[in-house]
Order: structure tokens, then C-alpha cells, then sequence
């Protein structure tokens, strides 16, 4: 390329950076001008819905009203607000913050160090023979470890030694993360203490509960209790209950939802119109009357569900599941805690010691069951929890299986991406590339727009099929899910980001020619220059598209405050359809926070950015601008927008760390292999010291993560034994356990139709319910002399959606003020 092209990853990023940094401001005046206070629906449904010992600080009208109020709320101190979990990621962000503040400080002066210490020579020869411009073909380069060059080591033998300045920093960040991963720590382990204590936690009775899953098939009562016994020691628990196959009711239940809002759709369109011609739709291949078909499809439905809920949970096959309850919520923690750590001195779930008690015969029964603490009842996944050991280990290698074929579509996809945003990957095209030389226009969209644009959206597709993948595994909680999807997402950011480095390397090496002979002294064909030079070079390029990546961070936070697509989305459903009270009560509902994505995204970026901290530093600076942004943003978001949808007492913290002390990890190493190339230049045998130096951190971070492991995560999992219960105004010692854990598609009220107050005096004219509730299935049918279990009795005939409907009152009155 000539000169002018050699500067376009130059222009490219500041075209890019301009564009993104302009949307992000204008989208912020829109916001704080025009839409937050005008429709708090959208902006605010957690002042409105939420509770209102949880509802957040009040804001007016004025513009900077949610910065300057978000800027002085404490946010440790909130935990009642928006829940330990939301405190914890928050937590995380101004970590982030913390520590690329002082990575800043440290690499605005190395950016000036590798621009001015060493310049490469004007000129230099190449293999053939030809004179050759040396300044790089990527001016960003300039900036980087890669700008240091040996024009005449022999001259200057110790100018090795100012790589002991990177050395030194790598040394200093890292002990500079460890200290505050143990600020961030003691900050968790007492918000944990101050929420073991909460009102919340202690009036939750699945607190008080452990689940059991992979649990053997016995004949006897008298077998299973003995089962309980072994586990948990001689009759410590108070309860138990077996959890039974309810597949087929959840089936029956979803079915119904989905006739009943066929039914008000089709209504509600049908009342509404001028020329009075009933919806029909097609089914069995014949056209059908809507209303006619779903009405009776609710009825059938409706019999077939009281029909089995009128024998409870007798008529229902027992799973490989079971609920076990204990008096207080130290004992079950206790009780969890040394089937935790089997080597602990009052472990129960001990080899030895089950050996002992039901010999070898019976230990495979006990090394199949799983024991943990209960997750909320309602983030049960009911399907999967009563699987048995050889259902869940056929779906785990048929689940292993996509994902390693999830791999290797990623791996073609994530080449694919990266070989076209390389111009050189074009050479083999000259009609293509000839264009691309010729227009600086063609190579910035190509490497600065069009790159960062599709990874972006790769991104968002991930965690979307990593969710399913998990789902069929078969994790026993919707949490779970989330945080296993955490940790493979997080895997595969980290994989892409090395497999776009190795493509990127690859090009370079492929059609760039290092063959170079300095100041004519002899033609450097040998590894340095033929692998070392291509691999640091390929690595360091790439740094400019992740400061593209930052800067549409930058804009992604500015659009997730606006709430762009729900906003667009109301728009349209309210302009092009006609919603019905049900789908205008769901639109409403304040948004779930998915935690997984959102940490995986923050702790890729943390890792991309301290992989290149010391050896491109100028990506530092953009980082600490994205977390700084991303903590207001998000502060906003939860304290008046996002619901946690289940509050899990701060338990992603700990994985979040782990995966911080990995990135850690992958930056020392990589630091460590950038030193090494540069290094191998010259005698390594007498320059290897600051490789030396930074080789020994990695060990630290071993070490740091072992510590907080023993002393900090696991001494604070559970509650203590001489936990002081303080019990809730509204506890209940006659608490029901069969009651609370069973299936909600088994004892939820079935949901009523629901129309329009203008259009409800109409509806008798066209569907009436066959059975008001289950009481009334009963009469209707004469089976007074069932034994019916009282827990599925179902007295209320609109329990819930009675509710929906006071909401729908107080939606119409928000709406109004919002207007």
C-alpha cells in the first residue's frame, strides 16, 4: 500500500469512533430531554410497580434529574432496594473502574515510552534485494511494545532493559487487581451477613429446604427414610417430600394459555370491528370458526385438568426427586454444608463412612444423589428436576456433542468474520483489491465498521443458543441455567478473541514479508523474523478493532438507557396491532436483568483490555471510559427499570471472580509471550530477565485464588451454626412443604378470559366456562366421595388474573400521566 492507505486503520478508527461517539451523546440528550421524563412506563416501571419498600429515589422532570440522583444513592447501602445481586454486579463495574484508573495512569506515559524510545530506521532491505519504507504498514503500531526496535544491538547491549518497565507494571497491575478482588470480597461476604439476616431471606422457606435429586427408586418408605437418615444423620430433618412426573399437566396447562388467548384475540378483533365477520382460521386442513374452536378447546382443556387434579399427587408417577425441610435455616445450611465438603470432620457424605453404614452394595445409591440448597421455588425448572442419573448422562453427551459442533461453527463463522475485515485477505482478488487500494473509504469500512458490526452481532446470537444448549442438559434451576451459560459464554468470548488474533496473525504472516535485512548487514530469514515478528505484529493490529468494539459499547449502553427496542416495539404493537388487556399487561411488566450476559460481556472486555494494557496501552483509556459509562447506565437500569427476576443472595459473585482471576491469568502469560518475542531478537540468554520477572505472576494468581477460595468464599457459603434466627411477623410453623414446592402448573388457578371492561358484558353471548373452579368440576359431576388432597383444592375462580386485572387499572392511570 502507499502512504496514504497506511494510515487507514488510523482513519478508521476515528471515523468509527467519531460516529459511535456522536450517536452515544445524542442519544443521551434524547433521552434526558425528551423521553425519560415523559413516559415512565418505559423509564421507570419500578417507581410505579415495585413494592414500595423497594421503590427507588423520585426524580422530576428535569433533564440531568436521573444522573444527579443516581450519582449521590449509595449503592452497598441499597441492597433492599434492588437485592444483593444487583449491588454485587454494580460491585463489579466499580472494580473495573478501580482498576483501569491506575492501568490508565500507568499507560498514558508507556504510549509516549513506545513512540519516542526506539524509532525503527527510515529504510530497510528486503530479501530481494529492494529498499524498503520500515515504518509500519498500521501507524496504530506506533503506540504498541512492537514499535521498539534494535536497529544495532551491538552498540547498546543493555537496551534490553527497558523491558523491565513492562515487568514492573505487570507486576504492579496484578497485585494492584488481587488487592482490590479482596476490597471487592469483604464488601460481599459483609452485604451476605447483612442479607442472611434480611426479613426476605428468613421468611423464604426454601431457605429451610434442600433439594435432592438422582435420588434411587424404592419400594418402601421405610427404605427412603433410611436413605434421609444416612444423608442428613438420624431424623435432623423435619419433612420430606417426593416429587412426582408432572409433565403432562405442565403440557395441558400451556395449552390452555394458549387457547385462552386465541379466544381474546379473536374476540376482541371480532367486537371490534365494522363488517361483523368472524376470524376463522385454518386447522386439519379445513377452515374452522376462531371463537367456536378455541372456546371449546378451553372447555375440554378445563375437564381434562380438573380430572387429575382432583386426585392430587396420587395419580401421578413419583421422579428421582425430592424436597427435604428442616426446623431452622442453620440446620438445613449445616446439614448442606457437610455434604459440601466430604472431608470435613462432620462430613456425612463420606465414602468411608457410607461404606460402614450400608456397605459397598448400596454406596453407588448415595454417590448418584445430589444434595443442595433449594432454589426458590419458582426458579425451579420442574422438567428436569426429577431426571434420572441415565436420562441426564444421555443428555449431556448429546449436549456435549452440539456443543462441540457449536465450536466448530464458531470457529468457521469467527474466520469467516475476521478474513473479510482484513484487506489483504483480498489480494487473491485484484479486481476487488485493486478498489479497496484505491479507496481509503472501501478500507475503513471494511476493517473499522463492518468487522466490529458483525461480532457485535455474533455476540448477541451466543447466549441465546448457549441458554438452550443448557436447558437440555438438563441444570435443575432457570439461575442455573443462567450461570452455567456465564461460564461457556465467557469461554467462548475468550475463544474468539484468540481465534481472531490467530486469523489476523495468520493473514499478516501469509502476505507480509519480514525478510528484512537492517542497514544492509546481512540478510534475518531465521525464526524471529519469519513467525516472532508476523505473530506480535498479527496480535498487536488487532488491538484497533477493539477500540472499535469500545466505542460501540459506548453507544450499546447509551441505546440500553433509551430502551430503543422496547420503545420501538410498543410503538409498533400499539400502532399495528390490537393488543389485548393480557398482551398490554405483559408489554408492561418491567424487564428481567439476565445477569449472564451482561457479566460475560463486562468480563470479556475487562480481559481483552488488560491483555493489551501493557503492550498497546492506548485500549486502556477506552476501557475505563466503558466501565465508568456502563456503572451509571446500569445503576439507572436496576435501581428503576430492571426486575431481578430471582434474588440468589450474591451468588454470582464468586463465579465473576474466578473468571476475573482467568483473565488475570491470560494477561500475565500473554505479557510474558510479547516479551519473549521481542526479546528473542537479540542474546536471550542475557536478556531474559524481565521474561523472568513476569513469568513468576502467574503463581501469584494461583495463590490469591486458593486464598480466597478456603478463606473467603467457602467459610461464608452458608450461614453459621449459631445463626440467630429472628423469625418473620407473617411466619408460618404450620408451613405445608407438599404444599409450597409442588409444581405451580399442578395447583395455579386456570387463567379466565380477559377482555376489554367495554367489551366484558359480551363475552357470556359467546364462551362461558364450563367449570368455575375445581370445587365447582366436582359438583357438576357428582364425585363428592373423592379423596381429594386439600393442596389442589382451587376455591378462587380468578386468583390471578384478577390481580392482572387491577394492574390493568393502574397501567391505564400510568398511561394517562405519562400523556
Amino acid at each position: 500500500m502507499d502512504n496514504g492507505n497506511n494510515n487507514s486503520d488510523l482513519s478508521g478508527f476515528g471515523t468509527a469512533f467519531a460516529i459511535q461517539t456522536s450517536i452515544t451523546a445524542g442519544v443521551l440528550i434524547v433521552f434526558s430531554f425528551f423521553l425519560r421524563p415523559f413516559n415512565k412506563t418505559i423509564y421507570e416501571p419500578r417507581s410505579l410497580y415495585a413494592a414500595e419498600s423497594k421503590k427507588p429515589p423520585p426524580l422530576t422532570r428535569k433533564p440531568l434529574s436521573w444522573f444527579l440522583t443516581i450519582r449521590k444513592t449509595d449503592t452497598l447501602n441499597s441492597v433492599d432496594k434492588i437485592g444483593l445481586d444487583a449491588v454485587m454486579f454494580l460491585r463489579f463495574i466499580k472494580f473495573g473502574i478501580h482498576f483501569f484508573l491506575l492501568a490508565t495512569l500507568f499507560g498514558l506515559p508507556l504510549i509516549f515510552f513506545h513512540a519516542f524510545i526506539s524509532p525503527p530506521p527510515e529504510t530497510v532491505i528486503s530479501s530481494t534485494g529492494q529498499q524498503l519504507d520500515a515504518k509500519p504498514d498500521y501507524s496504530l503500531t506506533i503506540l504498541t511494545i512492537n514499535n521498539i526496535h534494535f536497529n544495532d544491538v551491538n552498540q547498546d547491549p543493555d537496551f534490553y532493559n527497558f523491558f523491565f518497565v513492562h515487568s514492573t507494571l505487570l507486576w504492579i497491575l496484578s497485585f494492584w487487581c488481587y488487592y482490590n478482588l479482596y476490597v471487592v470480597w469483604n464488601n460481599y461476604i459483609e452485604l451476605k451477613a447483612r442479607w442472611f439476616k434480611s426479613e426476605d431471606f428468613v421468611k423464604a422457606h426454601h431457605n429451610k429446604t434442600l433439594l435432592v435429586t438422582g435420588l434411587p427408586h424404592y419400594k418402601t418408605t421405610e427404605e427412603l427414610e433410611n436413605h434421609f437418615e444416612t444423608l442428613f444423620g438420624r431424623k435432623t430433618y423435619k419433612d420430606y417430600f417426593i416429587g412426582r412426573e408432572s409433565h403432562k399437566y405442565t403440557k395441558l396447562v400451556e395449552e390452555h394459555l394458549k387457547y385462552t388467548k386465541m379466544l381474546e384475540k379473536s374476540l376482541i378483533t371480532f367486537l371490534q370491528s365494522k363488517n361483523g365477520k368472524r376470524p376463522r382460521h385454518k386447522e386439519g386442513g379445513k377452515y374452522v370458526d376462531t371463537i367456536e374452536f378455541a372456546s371449546e378447546k378451553i372447555n375440554s382443556l378445563e375437564t381434562s385438568i380438573y380430572d387429575l387434579r382432583v386426585y392430587g399427587a396420587k395419580k401421578l408417577k413419583r421422579d428421582c426427586s425430592a424436597f427435604v425441610s428442616f426446623d431452622s435455616i442453620s440446620s438445613c445450611h449445616q446439614a448442606a454444608k457437610s455434604l459440601d465438603n466430604p472431608n470435613s470432620t462432620n462430613g456425612i457424605f463420606d465414602k468411608k463412612n457410607l461404606n460402614n453404614l450400608m456397605g459397598p452394595n448400596n454406596l453407588k445409591k448415595f454417590v448418584e444423589t445430589r444434595v443442595k440448597l433449594c432454589p426458590d421455588y419458582e426458579d425451579i425448572i420442574w422438567s428436569n428436576i426429577g431426571l434420572s442419573k441415565a436420562i441426564i448422562n444421555t443428555r449431556r453427551l448429546f449436549t456435549a456433542a452440539l456443543f462441540i459442533g457449536l465450536i466448530f461453527g464458531w470457529t468457521f463463522l469467527v474466520g469467516f468474520v475476521t478474513a473479510i475485515t482484513q484487506v489483504e485477505t483480498f489480494k487473491h482478488i485484484p479486481a476487488l483489491y485493486n478498489f479497496i487500494e484505491t479507496h481509503q473509504a472501501a478500507t475503513i469500512f471494511f476493517s473499522s465498521i463492518l468487522g466490529p458490526l458483525l461480532f457485535a452481532t455474533l455476540n448477541l446470537l451466543l447466549p441465546i443458543i448457549l441458554r438452550y444448549l443448557t436447558m437440555l442438559q438438563g441444570v435443575k434451576s432457570y439461575q442455573g441455567v443462567e450461570k452455567s451459560v456465564l461460564k461457556k459464554y465467557f469461554f467462548f468470548l475468550i475463544y474468539q478473541f484468540f481465534l481472531t488474533t490467530g486469523v489476523t496473525t495468520l493473514i499478516f504472516t501469509y502476505f507480509t514479508s519480514f525478510k528484512i535485512n537492517f542497514n544492509g548487514a546481512g540478510q534475518q530469514t531465521g525464526l524471529y523474523y519469519t513467525l516472532f515478528m508476523p505473530i506480535a505484529a498479527g496480535f498487536l493490529k488487532f488491538s484497533t478493532t477493539f477500540v472499535i468494539l469500545a466505542s460501540q459499547s459506548l453507544t450499546g449502553y447509551t441505546m440500553e438507557i433509551a430502551q430503543v427496542f422496547p420503545l420501538l416495539l410498543k410503538i409498533f404493537y400499539s400502532k399495528i396491532f390490537k393488543l389485548t388487556p393480557r398482551e398490554e399487561y405483559e408489554l408492561a411488566q418491567p424487564p428481567v436483568f439476565y445477569y449472564a450476559v451482561m457479566y460475560g460481556l463486562m468480563c470479556y472486555i475487562f480481559v481483552y483490555a488488560t491483555c493489551y494494557s501493557l503492550v498497546a496501552p492506548f485500549i486502556v483509556p477506552f476501557s475505563l471510559v466503558v466501565f465508568t459509562l456502563a456503572y451509571y447506565v446500569m445503576k439507572y437500569q436496576l435501581f428503576y427499570v430492571y426486575e431481578t427476576r430471582v434474588e440468589t443472595g450474591g451468588s454470582w459473585w464468586p463465579k465473576v471472580s474466578k473468571l476475573i482471576l482467568i483473565g488475570m491469568f491470560i494477561f500475565q502469560i500473554i505479557t510474558t509471550l510479547v516479551l519473549a518475542m521481542k526479546l528473542w531478537q537479540v542474546n536471550f540468554k542475557n536478556s531474559r530477565g524481565p521474561v523472568i520477572m513476569s513469568l513468576i505472576t502467574p503463581f501469584f494468581t494461583f495463590i490469591f485464588w486458593f486464598y480466597v477460595k478456603k478463606n473467603l468464599h467457602l467459610p461464608h457459603k452458608y450461614v453459621e451454626e449459631d445463626f440467630n434466627e429472628v423469625k418473620s411477623n407473617d411466619a408460618d410453623d404450620s408451613f405445608d412443604l407438599e404444599k409450597e414446592v409442588y409444581n405451580p402448573a399442578v395447583v395455579k388457578p386456570l387463567p379466565k378470559v380477559w377482555l376489554p371492561s367495554e367489551l366484558e358484558a359480551e363475552l357470556p353471548k359467546y364462551h362461558v366456562c364450563k367449570y368455575s373452579n375445581l370445587e365447582d368440576f366436582l359438583k357438576q359431576n357428582n364425585q363428592k366421595n373423592y379423596v381429594i388432597e386439600d393442596d389442589f383444592v382451587d376455591n378462587s375462580a380468578d386468583t390471578i388474573f384478577s390481580d392482572e386485572k387491577i394492574n390493568q387499572k393502574e397501567f391505564e392511570k400510568v398511561r394517562l400521566m405519562d400523556n
